[in-house]
């Protein structure tokens, strides 16, 4: 009974703090429906990013509570009602994106989406459980371990479990050819190309599968042009060196490597062992960001073809970024992963026909949810010390 009141308690309270705060945050944003669509891609923008931080912060803020008022509770039920229930919260978000969505679909995704994070986190939390309180060379065999585990999970695992969710199903005739006249073009090797069910605009490269995927709305929303201008960018990630793949593979268990060794760093630092992952996680982070955003211009430079070419491609972001609502412009930070829409616009010979856009700004959903962070961390430490 222990662990179907700490499941149902946790998805409860994991779902509806979030959608409660989201749904009151989009009242305003609903209130802008008429205006620009790159204004209407700025205030959601801020929402979103506001929201996002409550699936990261809730399972340490379980843990964290659990720990130290309710010792008795079961941690495993307890962290799967955290991580489902905020995978349910996203509904009024999702469903103000994209009206059109049916909840039956959407949540079979939330329900993928959340077994999917607890993999990650119950792998981390495995690792670190083992690790002594003392530094022993024991560690260095769990360290290789998890790296080992880690990357199976990122490359191959991940890949599995999404084929046989049926979170994947074979692209479209028509997709699939287009995909393949278009790898004949530079020679890339494609081994399948999939749909992803969903609203949204979507369009990835699996490079160590060596695999597209599109969102079913593709096709849809955009003409024969574009599509293939958004397959060149895609194929040219699979054309990327193997040295570039290689770090690609590396990065989740890199910076998810360091969270192993927490128990370790407090037996030896008290409170303040926490600060080293967070620090590597950041400069990581940062690292990996710059990598990514050095990939995607040069996808851009094979997507643009020549120069009668290039408006197409603009054409293609322009619209994938209206669908989406995410913004033509954002805050520059270290740790973007992609070009500016507009930035890339130009790049390709077209200009826009608004002017730049500011970056969205802070957001008080982004505010709740730092507290939080925060609050958590704080009342943590005050336990710990």
């Amino acid at each position: 009974m222990s662990y179907i009141i700490s499941f149902t308690l946790a998805l409860f309270v994991s779902a509806l703090l979030p959608a409660l705060l989201t749904g009151i945050a989009l009242r305003d944003w609903k209130r802008h429906r008429d205006e620009h669509w790159t204004e209407q891609a700025r205030r959601f923008f801020a929402i979103r990013k506001g929201y996002d931080i409550f699936p990261l912060v809730m399972p340490f803020t379980a843990i964290v509570f659990r720990l130290h008022l309710w010792p008795d509770i079961p941690l495993v039920p307890l962290l799967c009602g955290v991580v489902i229930g905020g995978a349910l919260s996203g509904w009024p978000l999702d469903n103000a994106l994209f009206p059109s969505i049916k909840f039956c679909d959407w949540l079979r995704s939330s329900f993928i989406l959340s077994l999917l994070r607890l993999c990650w986190i119950f792998l981390v939390l495995a690792f670190a459980l083992l690790m002594p309180d003392q530094w022993t060379w024991s560690q260095v065999a769990w360290a290789i371990g998890f790296l080992i585990a880690s990357t199976v999970l990122s490359t191959g695992l991940t890949y599995r479990l999404l084929l046989w969710l049926g979170a994947l199903r074979p692209a479209a005739a028509a997709i699939t050819e287009l995909v393949h006249e278009c790898a004949k073009e530079n020679n890339t090797k494609v081994k399948a190309v999939w749909e992803l069910p969903t609203p949204a605009g979507y369009a990835a490269a699996l490079i160590v599968q060596r695999a597209l995927i599109f969102s079913s709305s593709m096709a849809q929303n955009h003409d024969k042009d574009e599509l293939i201008s958004i397959c060149r960018h895609e194929l040219a990630h699979l054309n990327e060196s193997t040295g570039q793949i290689a770090l690609r593979v590396a990065q989740a268990p890199l910076i998810l490597l360091p969270f192993i060794f927490v128990p370790t760093l407090i037996g030896s630092m008290g409170p303040l062992g926490i600060l080293p992952p967070l620090l590597i996680l950041i400069l990581l982070s940062r690292l990996f960001a710059r990598l990514s955003l050095h990939l995607e211009k040069r996808a851009d430079d094979a997507a643009r073809g020549d120069a009668s070419e290039s408006p197409v491609y603009a054409r293609a972001l322009e619209r994938l970024h209206r669908h989406n609502l995410i913004p033509a412009v954002l805050a520059k930070k270290a740790s973007r992963t992609h070009p500016d829409l507009y930035d890339r616009m130009t790049a390709s010979g077209v200009q826009p026909d608004y002017q730049r856009p500011a970056p969205p700004k802070g957001h008080w959903l982004e505010f709740a949810a730092q507290t939080l962070n925060v609050g958590t961390a704080l009342y943590w430490m005050s336990f710990m010390s």
